[in-house]
C-alpha cells in the first residue's frame, strides 16, 4: 500500500469513526457510548480509535465543531447582507437553538466541556461569531467606536448564551422559546444601554 493509500485510509477511518460516534452518542448519550462501541460498530480496533482520537471527548468536540462550523455557514450564506447586529444575532440563533434543541444531551456536554474543562477548544469561533456581531452595528447606524461595539456583541453574546443553557435546562420549553426570550433580552438591552 503506498502512502497516499495509506492516508485515503486513514482518512476514511476518521470519517467513519465521527460518523459511527455521532450516531451512538444521539441513540445512547455521551456517557451511555463506550470507546468499544464505537470501535466494534466502526469495524476497527480501540487502538484504530485512540490512533485518531485520544479520547472519546474529543471526538464529541470534533463532531459538535464540524455540526456548529456547517450551520453557521449555511445561515451566514442566507443573513440578509445588511442585517444589523440584532437581526443576524437572532438570524444565527434560530438555526443554532434549533440544532441544540435536537440534541439536548450532546448540546449540554458540549456546555459543560467549553464552558469549564476546555474553553479555548471553541473560542476561534466565538471571536469570530462576535467578531462578526461587533462588525454589524454599522448597520443600526450606531455610533459607536471600535471597542463599544465589541462589548456590545459580547453583551449579545451573552444573552444567546444564557438563554442557551435555561433552554437546555428546561425541559418544557423548546427552540422557539429560547428564541422569542433572545429577541425579548435583545430588545430590552439595546433600548436601555446603546440608545
Amino acid at each position: 500500500m503506498n502512502k497516499n493509500s495509506r492516508q485515503l485510509q486513514k482518512d476514511q477511518t476518521r470519517i467513519s469513526l465521527l460518523a459511527t460516534s455521532k450516531k451512538l452518542f444521539l441513540e445512547h448519550g455521551y456517557e451511555g457510548t463506550t470507546t468499544r462501541m464505537i470501535a466494534e460498530s466502526a469495524g476497527v480496533s480501540i487502538g484504530s480509535v485512540f490512533v485518531h482520537f485520544p479520547d472519546k471527548r474529543q471526538l464529541l468536540r470534533e463532531i459538535l465543531l464540524d455540526d456548529i462550523t456547517n450551520i453557521l455557514h449555511t445561515t451566514s450564506i442566507s443573513m440578509p447582507e445588511r442585517a444589523g447586529v440584532v437581526a443576524a444575532l437572532l438570524h444565527y440563533a434560530e438555526a443554532m437553538y434549533a440544532y441544540y434543541g435536537n440534541q439536548r444531551s450532546l448540546s449540554m456536554e458540549l456546555l459543560k466541556d467549553t464552558m469549564f474543562d476546555n474553553p479555548a477548544f471553541f473560542r476561534p469561533l466565538q471571536q469570530a461569531f462576535i467578531g462578526e456581531l461587533a462588525g454589524r452595528t454599522e448597520y443600526d447606524n450606531m455610533k459607536l467606536n471600535e471597542e463599544e461595539s465589541a462589548v456590545m456583541a459580547q453583551c449579545l453574546f451573552s444573552l444567546y448564551l444564557v438563554t442557551l443553557i435555561e433552554g437546555l435546562s428546561s425541559l418544557d420549553t423548546g427552540p422557539g422559546d429560547w428564541l422569542s426570550t433572545l429577541k425579548r433580552r435583545c430588545q430590552i438591552m439595546m433600548s436601555t444601554q446603546f440608545n
